[in-house]
């Protein structure tokens, strides 16, 4: 069994995160509007880039979680606390 461990996200995590963000918006989205997909690519790069990964795990704001399993990262959860 495969064993999960759930830890905040921080800037080392950027490059990760910009990967885990990306694949599984496609792999969401993708498979129902094929004919979008230079669209999906533009809006990944606007918002989950590493560079706008990093900066958003900068922002005391916001916060992500990554979940990991054999070190890997296997999903996340991006919160924003209430004001």
């Amino acid at each position: 069994m495969l064993m999960i461990t759930v830890r905040v996200a921080n800037e080392n995590d950027a490059v990760a995160l910009s990967e885990l963000c990306s694949s599984t918006y496609l792999d969401t989205y993708l498979p129902s509007r094929p004919a979008l997909k230079q669209e999906f690519l533009a809006y990944l790069k606007r918002n989950y880039s590493v560079e706008k990964m990093y900066e958003k795990l900068c922002l005391s704001q916001t916060m992500y979680l990554i979940a990991e399993g054999e070190g890997n990262p296997v999903g996340y959860c991006h919160t924003i606390p209430s004001p």
